[in-house]
């Protein structure tokens, strides 16, 4: 379930970088789109450029 979880937000992140530069998107606005609320996010991520780093790996 993790990896979903982790999969669904890095393809909110990917398309959101298609209409918006990064330092434009937050959290919220991930976490809102894949239906998540934000502890949700910070318990795989501890930020934005980390989940970059990770989708990058």
């Amino acid at each position: 379930m993790s990896q979903i979880t982790k999969r669904a937000l890095e393809a909110s992140l990917k398309n959101m970088l298609l209409q918006k530069p990064l330092d434009k998107i937050t959290i919220n606005n991930i976490a809102k789109d894949c239906g998540i609320n934000r502890m949700t996010f910070y318990y795989h991520f501890k930020d934005i450029y980390d989940l970059v780093e990770w989708s990058l790996c």
